[in-house]
C-alpha cells in the first residue's frame, strides 16, 4: 500500500493547457501501466525458457523503460497538443507551457533520494532564478534543457505486480538528493476531481440558455404619438416629399 502524498496547490491543469487535463491524465496512468504489463508478460516468457528461468528484476526495469522511451511518441499523437522530445538521450513530453520529465521513486516514495548525477536530472531540479539576476546574454542549464517551459516531473513506483502510484508536481534539488515539493499531487487526482488538482470549469462569456423568462414588451406606439402618426401635415412633415412605395 502506497501511503498517499499530497502537498501545496496542484498547478497540473494551469500548465498543460490547452490540453485536456484529465484525457492527459488518463493517457499518461494508462501508459504507465501498460510499460508494467508488458515487462511482466516478457519475464513470464523468460520464466517459461525451455532451458532456464532468467527473469530478473534488472531486465523488468530495463523492458519497463524501453517500453515508455518506445511507445511515448504514439501516446503523445493521440493528444492534441503534446511532443515526445528524447533529443537529449532522455525522454520528455512536452507541452506549450511544460515539460514532463518522468522518473521512477526507487523507494515507493516521492520524499526518497530520486535523482542521480547526470546533468539533465540536476537541471531540472535546479530552483528558478529570476532572469532579472542573471548577466545580459546568459541563461541556466534549466533554461537550456527545458527551453523556458516549465518543469513538472511524473513520478511513479510499481513492480511486476503493476502500477502502484504515479504523482505529478513541481519543485527544486534539495540536500538528500529528493526534490523539496512546492506542490505535489497523485495523478489520478486530476481525474476524480479530488482537491486543487481537479480541474477547474470555465464560467461561459454568455448565457448557457435562452433566456425565456423575460417579460413581453408592449412595443405599439403610445397614443399621443399613434395620433400624430396618422396626419403626416402634424408635425410639419410635406406628404409630397415623402417617397412613394415602389
Amino acid at each position: 500500500m502506497v501511503a498517499e502524498y499530497r502537498r501545496g496547490v496542484s498547478r497540473f491543469a494551469d500548465l498543460v493547457a490547452p490540453v485536456a487535463p484529465v484525457r492527459f491524465a488518463e493517457a499518461l496512468l494508462g501508459w504507465l501501466a501498460d510499460s508494467h504489463t508488458a515487462a511482466r508478460d516478457l519475464q513470464e516468457l523468460r520464466r517459461r525458457h525451455s532451458k532456464a528461468d532468467w527473469a530478473n528484476t534488472h531486465s523488468f526495469g530495463t523492458d519497463r523503460y524501453h517500453y515508455l522511451v518506445g511507445t511515448a511518441e504514439a501516446m503523445a499523437e493521440e493528444l492534441s497538443g503534446v511532443e515526445s522530445d528524447q533529443s537529449r538521450q532522455s525522454l520528455f513530453l512536452c507541452t506549450p507551457q511544460a515539460l514532463i520529465y518522468q522518473c521512477r521513486a526507487k523507494g515507493g516514495s516521492p520524499d526518497e533520494p530520486l535523482l542521480q548525477e547526470g546533468y539533465v536530472q540536476r537541471s531540472l531540479a535546479m530552483p528558478d532564478v529570476d532572469p532579472a539576476d542573471l548577466d545580459p546574454g546568459l541563461f541556466t542549464p534549466k533554461f537550456a534543457v527545458s527551453g523556458g517551459r516549465e518543469v513538472i516531473f511524473l513520478l511513479w513506483t510499481g513492480s511486476e505486480e503493476g502500477l502502484a502510484e504515479a504523482w505529478v508536481g513541481q519543485g527544486s534539488r534539495n540536500a538528500q538528493h529528493g526534490i523539496a515539493w512546492t506542490w505535489l499531487h497523485p495523478l489520478r487526482d486530476v481525474i476524480d476531481g479530488i482537491g486543487s488538482a481537479a480541474p477547474s470549469t470555465t464560467i461561459p462569456d454568455g448565457p448557457t440558455q435562452p433566456m425565456l423568462d423575460l417579460p413581453e414588451l408592449d412595443l405599439s406606439p403610445r397614443g399621443e404619438e399613434a395620433a400624430g402618426a396618422a396626419d403626416p401635415a402634424a408635425d410639419g412633415d410635406d406628404p409630397q416629399a415623402r417617397p412613394e412605395a415602389g
